[in-house]
């Protein structure tokens, strides 16, 4: 066994089928077993119970056993949103080590009482973001030479390419909630919770400050599966720090056919001397041949935003060949994964801890209280 066991927590059609890859092949860390919050349905925990058997481990019907076992030092948890303070509660009061999921989860006052256990047991907690990939950090790079002058304001977004665009209803109008009991969906997701968290973990990182309030727009605009589940597919905000910085992000999906490749994944530093724009798309080979055109895959009412390698094996996704990237070497997890097994072997804080997990958390429910709302959120106002 290598140096650090690894119990996963969820299964397929999570994104515990990426991170499950990085544990299995890390030098120093082996997959022990894969568990379920208790109550998880049986549809949940067998997907789960593939994911054990695709890596030749127990599946442990009992979460609280499972923390028990002491060759486990690290979970990586992927519970459905509303699952997600409690297990994580549940894995830092048994001592260990956690890779989560984003967004930390889907209540304030959880995030909280994470942020609390974990300096409490003096623990690393990660949550999973683009910050370490090469593109990202190129920007970072930028802010720290000062090249730009006083970084004055910036603007992030990522939309996602995946599903079929054009099916919302005409006249349809949504009109934005305060607060949700339910995050968790089969046919879609709150993008701007689920998106939108990369682009204003970005912000709070790259910004290095304290949020002052956020002004949010959510809408349905392309997809009848969002519009019929009551959930944005496009959401806005613009955060405005205590450093007088101000940073627009945008996080959403349109359709397949809508890009190229997977989506705009930009991040633009405005300065006092000079703009400079970052692409997760450049530099990149455009390709134009007499190859078929993409042509989206065959709707899947289980998948229908193509969202998980599970149900795209069924209904086979191919891939888009216009646009080659060029630095596109290590995949997200990888490199995010990496990083946070050398945090717990060099004693050091994640980039992305608890504790930002729970201000970008701020950000994004302060986002939805503004579009419900119509006005400014102050982060003071916020528990």
């Amino acid at each position: 066994m290598n140096k650090y066991g690894v119990l996963l927590i969820g299964g397929r059609r999570t994104h515990q089928e990426m991170y499950a890859k990085v544990f299995n092949q890390h030098p120093l860390t082996s997959i022990l077993g894969v568990s379920d919050p208790i109550g998880t349905n049986s549809f949940r925990k067998n997907l789960s119970k593939n994911l054990a058997n695709e890596y030749k481990v127990p599946y442990f019907d009992d979460l609280n056993l499972a923390l028990e076992n002491e060759k486990i030092q690290i979970v990586s948890s992927v519970p459905k949103v509303e699952k997600r303070g409690e297990v994580a509660l549940k894995c830092i009061e048994a001592g260990k080590h956690l890779y989560l999921d984003k967004p930390l989860c889907g209540n304030l006052e959880e995030a909280k009482n994470i942020v609390i256990a974990t300096k409490k047991y003096s623990l690393k907690t990660q949550m999973f973001s683009m910050v370490h990939l090469p593109w990202v950090k190129k920007a970072k790079h930028e802010i720290s030479g000062n090249s730009l002058g006083k970084l004055k304001a910036l603007h992030i977004e990522n939309i996602f390419s995946k599903g079929k665009a054009g099916t919302v209803p005409e006249n349809r109008v949504r009109k934005e909630k305060m607060s949700f009991e339910k995050w968790t969906f089969t046919e879609a997701k709150r993008e701007m919770f689920d998106i939108g968290i990369y682009p204003v973990t970005l912000a709070y990182w790259l910004t290095k400050s304290t949020a002052k309030s956020v002004i949010g727009i959510t809408g349905n605009y392309i997809f009848k599966e969002h519009s019929d589940l009551d959930v944005e597919d496009f959401g806005s905000i613009l955060i405005k720090f205590e450093s007088g910085i101000n940073a627009s992000v945008i996080g959403g999906r349109f359709g397949w056919t809508s890009h190229p490749k997977s989506g705009p994944q930009k991040i633009v530093l405005i300065g006092e001397n000079s703009t400079k724009i970052f692409d997760a798309n450049y530099p990149k080979i455009e390709i134009y041949n007499n190859e078929k055109p993409f042509v989206p895959p065959p709707y899947n009412p289980l998948d229908p935003m193509g969202m998980w390698q599970e149900t795209s094996k069924q209904f086979f996704v191919q891939p888009k060949k216009t646009w080659i990237t060029i630095d596109d070497t290590q995949e997200i997890a990888e490199l995010d994964i990496n990083a946070f097994i050398d945090c717990i072997e060099k004693d050091q804080l994640p980039e992305i801890d608890a504790q930002m997990g729970y201000e970008t958390l701020k950000s994004i429910i302060g986002g939805y209280i503004s579009a419900s709302k119509n006005q400014e959120i102050y982060m003071s106002d916020l528990t």
